[in-house]
């Protein structure tokens, strides 16, 4: 797609003409987009291209996102040039003006629970400057409620996602924005079964695994915010039951699974038990007792699993669906932002499956120029068994390949 250039003051959801004018004589153009992060776009172009005088700061650049998207708006917020007679321009996108809004603190600190989609309304209802904007609309399709509250002025854009106790941290999920449209799904993107695989699509691969910070036990706690007294419940663990990784490997027990008493795999621990202090303030309005604060810290240990070691990996593979070969077979290959795929290098003991968190979509070209994976999650997480793939088999340990036959 050509990107079109619009005056500020346009309707982003009225954009079907020319605005300005097409800028034709772009050099390169590139919209990047993160899960939950940043959505910009990038374009250089000639000095003495068509409208380069009418590209200034503020005004809107409208071109299409990544593939299967519709056009969006993106507002231009720095130029770059040189004496080679281009000039780079930034933009991002429509969404941004969230941040040009501020919430006071506590406005009505609420007591009662809230949706996210009512917690999103209320923060534009108390926001500052929300009547010089275009009105903006909230979604979501996740149904469960929560407590929040505004401690300090900040900005909307922030509160949605990017601080501690932002909507994106009480309710999970995964933003879409579109034009004034923020929906905030459960899971934005797909399992379609694409697989990234060596020997297939796989070019390069890059596997980090992080146990430095692991604990497998809470105390929780409560602080009365006018006394200062503290209401302390009693510890408790994450597992009903230990097996040493050792004990695993030299056991000869023929079942390859092995599960607690309720027939669930267990999450094996690779060290010590470690305990850790947990507030659960902000959970309770009032003093709660000690069987509650049990029960929340039990919530959040099965939410969190803190004991399984953090794992991200990065992969640049081929856009299969993008190649001639694959034409007739594209939508099997096919894969966007927030997208899962399975990740399967059984040689450098990965068999895992990760989220697309990052492409880079080349307006021009009408392709992808990157795609990231990362956000892993073992497929075999918490699970102690064998896998056979590609006529092999692996012995999985607490998600993680042990031994290859």
């Amino acid at each position: 797609m050509i990107p079109v250039l619009f005056y500020p003051n346009t309707n982003v959801d009225e954009m079907e003409s020319n605005g300005i004018g097409r800028l034709n004589d772009c050099i390169y153009c590139r919209c990047t987009e993160e899960r939950n992060s940043i959505y910009e776009l990038e374009f250089e172009y000639p000095i003495h291209g068509i409208h380069f005088d009418q590209i200034q700061i503020g005004r809107i650049v409208r071109a299409v996102p990544s593939e299967g998207e519709d056009p969006q708006p993106f507002i231009i917020y720095r130029r770059t040039a040189t004496i080679a007679g281009t000039a780079v321009f930034y933009a991002f996108h429509y969404s941004y003006l969230l941040s040009y809004l501020v919430v006071p603190a506590n406005p009505n600190t609420p007591s009662a629970l809230y949706t996210a989609a009512e917690a999103m309304y209320n923060m534009w209802d108390w926001s500052y400057g929300n009547t010089l904007l275009p009105e903006f609309s909230f979604y979501t399709d996740i149904t469960t409620k929560q407590r929040y509250t505004v401690s300090v002025p900040s900005s909307l854009k922030s509160l949605f996602a990017g601080q501690e106790g932002s909507i994106l941290d009480l309710y999970g999920g995964e933003f879409y924005y579109d034009n004034t449209d923020v929906t905030l799904y459960q899971h934005r993107g797909q399992d379609n079964g694409v697989t990234i695989q060596y020997g297939k699509n796989l070019l390069q691969l890059d596997d980090t695994i992080d146990g430095s910070n692991l604990y497998d036990r809470v105390v929780p706690f409560w602080v009365d915010s006018s006394t200062g007294v503290v209401t302390e419940g009693a510890a408790y663990s994450s597992l009903s039951g230990v097996y040493w990784t050792e004990e695993i490997e030299q056991s000869p027990r023929p079942d390859p699974e092995i599960t607690d008493e309720n027939d669930t795999p267990i999450m094996f621990r690779n060290g010590p038990t470690r305990t850790v202090p947990l507030d659960l303030t902000d959970k309770f309005d009032t003093q709660p007792t000690s069987q509650q604060l049990q029960a929340a810290a039990i919530a959040y240990l099965e939410a969190n699993t803190p004991w399984v070691p953090k794992r991200n990996i990065k992969v640049d593979f081929v856009a299969l669906w993008q190649t001639e070969e694959y034409r007739d077979i594209a939508d099997l290959e096919r894969v966007k932002l927030c997208d899962t795929v399975k990740v399967v290098y059984p040689e450098l003991l990965v068999v895992a499956t990760a989220k697309v968190i990052k492409t880079v979509w080349n307006v021009l070209l009408d392709k992808y120029d990157s795609i990231e994976i990362g956000n892993i999650s073992d497929d075999y997480g918490g699970y102690t068994g064998i896998i056979k793939t590609n006529g092999r088999t692996f012995r999985v340990i607490n998600g993680q390949i042990t031994s290859v036959k």
